[in-house]
């Protein structure tokens, strides 16, 4: 508890530069919270799940932890009653705010940015063949497979996976899988502690600690041919695995699929991208003749390829070749164009049907009709079943 705190002690300091004198507990948490609004959504979230972690505890005291307005005057109560009505000045604590405002946005975007990185892989919204994979993990009984569910949910945040993470921490024996769910709810910024190791009998439980010489580690080593085994020898991890939308792209315009990504998870679909999807299996230090059999794979358990369509993509080899084996499937294709000076493009894209965005939700044209896209891809896989 006092570590924590002192993580909040030099911005107390310089919001106490701002502050006038004889501010209540409640005001000094609005003051706060309006410079530093994600510090007090963290003290909330560790509030609650202490919370909810007294209502679980059977025996012995509460444990203790302050709300946000309890923790906040707390560090800062002696010097408010310090600040002296007769030298506070109104305006030069004014400029003061203004300038810490400014220096809090610079340092939202960088944990902003921080969180991106962290969370490449990770998307919002929840599919279908993750929830059965939740379900069979307590059945499962090779440790190496419930390794790799953990790892497929690790791929989406949402409340489900939120939960099932939490179960595993506390309700799985293997301590390398424990590591994979304590990481997972570090890195989606949930409030999380490891459970201690435990010693003696327990240590028979860690045979994936034994196997991969570690605690932990993000990449267990599995390459493009791993998978294509996987699938063939019908493993249900890989089997089950299904897209809406397969999102063909330059890597160099990685910006705009994270953006596209964020767009289609808000709609409810769940999108394809190999350097999200697959990043640790399909990473090009490990790109081999195999990595061009994933990508059909995945382009089989899509419904639809979703083209973002800008100059470096018109010239791009992978690109083309994407287009033109999921024509080959029979499946429908949408072009996305970016940027104001694209010319009329490549042959294999004319005659596509565009997608563009109004009211900021995304639509298709598709000769003189518009149709929203969700519609779109839900009639056109009414039309495939029908057809299949």
């Amino acid at each position: 508890m006092e570590l924590y705190r002192k993580t909040f002690k030099k911005k107390v300091d310089c919001v106490l530069g701002f502050t006038p004198p004889f501010t209540s507990k409640e005001g000094f948490l609005c003051l706060f919270e309006e410079i530093y609004p994600g510090d007090v959504q963290s003290i909330e979230k560790h509030y609650q799940f202490y919370q909810e972690k007294n209502k679980r505890r059977t025996t012995g005291k509460p444990l203790y932890f302050p709300s946000p307005a309890e923790l906040l005057f707390d560090i800062s109560r002696v010097k408010i009653s310090k600040i002296s009505e007769i030298t506070w000045n109104a305006d030069e604590a004014n400029e003061r705010k203004n300038e810490a405002l400014e220096e809090a946005k610079l340092e939202q975007e960088r944990k902003k940015e921080k969180y991106r990185q962290n969370n490449i892989s990770t998307q919002e919204v929840t599919p279908q063949y993750i929830n059965t994979l939740i379900e069979r993990y307590w059945k499962e009984g090779e440790k190496i497979l419930r390794l790799y569910i953990a790892q497929e949910c690790a791929k989406y945040k949402n409340s489900k996976t939120i939960l099932f993470f939490r179960q595993v921490l506390y309700g799985e024996n293997d301590w390398f899988i424990k590591n994979v769910a304590f990481r997972t709810l570090q890195r989606f910024d949930e409030v999380v502690y490891l459970p201690p190791k435990g010693e003696g009998k327990r240590d028979k439980y860690n045979s994936l600690v034994d196997m991969f010489g570690c605690d932990y580690k993000d990449d267990i080593g599995k390459g493009p041919l791993d998978i294509m085994n996987e699938f063939y020898e019908n493993n249900y991890i890989q089997t089950l695995r299904d897209f809406d939308v397969f999102i063909s792209h330059s890597v160099s315009n990685a910006k705009i699929v994270d953006d596209l990504v964020q767009q289609l998870n808000n709609s409810g679909l769940v999108a394809f991208v190999d350097w999200k999807s697959d990043r640790a299996d399909l990473k090009r230090s490990k790109s081999n003749q195999y990595t061009a059999d994933v990508l059909q794979l995945r382009m089989r358990q899509s419904k639809c390829l979703f083209l973002i369509r800008t100059k470096e993509a018109d010239s791009s080899i992978w690109v083309s070749w994407e287009i033109g084996y999921f024509t080959a499937l029979d499946r429908k294709v949408v072009v996305l164009n970016v940027g104001d000076a694209l010319d009329q493009g490549p042959e294999f894209i004319h005659g596509l049907p565009r997608v563009y965005f109004k009211n900021n939700e995304l639509h298709v044209e598709e000769g003189a009709l518009s149709i929203d896209f969700v519609s779109w891809l839900n009639q056109e896989e009414r039309k495939s079943s029908e057809r299949n």
